[in-house]
């Protein structure tokens, strides 16, 4: 993923998201998007999962 760029993961169309990819979404929330300046965009995300607004990531539900 290119530096400086804009992604957006949907997850409003999900009934479940096995608790491996919740982790690798955080990581990339969490660590590599900062590091590249990504802006990061979650949407759809059940509360349960405890995907939570961050300085550089806009959290839809």
């Amino acid at each position: 993923m290119p530096e400086n760029s804009s992604v957006v993961i949907d997850a409003s169309s999900t009934m479940y998201i096995d608790y491996d990819v919740l982790e690798l979404i955080k990581e990339f929330r969490d660590i590599k998007a900062p590091l590249k300046n990504i802006k990061l965009q979650l949407k759809g995300f059940k509360e349960a999962y405890q995907m939570e607004n961050y300085s550089h990531v806009q959290s839809v539900h």
